[in-house]
């Protein structure tokens, strides 16, 4: 199975853009660590980072270390590039895990054939280097329970 990360021929991939609300989260990635924003005020965790709590007027944030484990929430299976990077990528899976923190986040599955993917399979997280600033959070189906 493919990789949807790795560049085609033509180098051609969307990256994200670190920005001050989420920098410490790609910070964390690049050396292995998964970390996710909660609010200090109440304990909620939020994913993407925003810079304020969604559950209480709090304004003060820290990055948790989450496990990296979770389960396939929904996801849905790529067969048409939609951009010419994935032109010999598809197809691929694109993921909603529910960690097991709580929080979900969006990603892709790898090393997982698209018709052997379910819902509430058993991921976790690898990391995958693309530049030196970005490594991305990518999962595979958990080898251990």
């Amino acid at each position: 199975m493919t990789n949807p990360c790795e560049p085609n021929i033509l180098g051609e991939r969307l990256l994200p853009v670190p920005e001050p609300d989420n920098q410490p989260f790609w910070d964390a990635l690049r050396v292995g660590e998964l970390r996710i924003q909660r609010c200090v005020d109440c304990d909620t965790l939020q994913h993407p980072p925003q810079p304020m709590c969604p559950r209480c007027p709090g304004s003060t944030q820290e990055w948790a270390l989450m496990s990296g484990r979770g389960e396939v929430y929904s996801y849905v299976v790529t067969h048409q590039p939609t951009n010419p990077a994935f032109r010999d990528k598809t197809p691929f899976a694109t993921v909603i895990v529910e960690l097991a923190e709580g929080p979900r986040m969006v990603s892709n599955l790898v090393d997982v054939a698209p018709e052997a993917i379910e819902i509430g399979m058993p991921v976790e997280v690898v990391f995958h280097p693309v530049t030196e600033e970005i490594t991305l959070p990518l999962f595979r189906r958990a080898t251990s329970p």
